[in-house]
């Protein structure tokens, strides 16, 4: 299986009101920065940037299981 293109990267800092809510209210100890990702420039935590591509050129194999499920909202 061919691997996957390469993402692009993009910094995002406090330049528009995305970049400013985001240093604002999300950047802590734990979550240093924010980067936008490929074309539809989807916001995820600077270390995805080094984490994305291992991730899409993983094997997948035709006995894997996949767990899907809708993310927990709410209280």
């Amino acid at each position: 299986m061919p691997a996957v293109a390469p993402l692009s990267f993009a910094a995002v800092d406090g330049s528009d009101r995305v970049g400013r809510l985001l240093q604002e209210y999300f950047v802590s100890a734990f979550r240093k920065g924010y980067v936008q990702c490929g074309d539809k420039k989807v916001a995820m935590p600077v270390r995805y940037a080094d984490l994305a591509q291992p991730i899409l050129d993983l094997p997948i194999r035709d006995d894997d299981v996949w767990v899907v499920s809708h993310p927990k909202t709410g209280e």
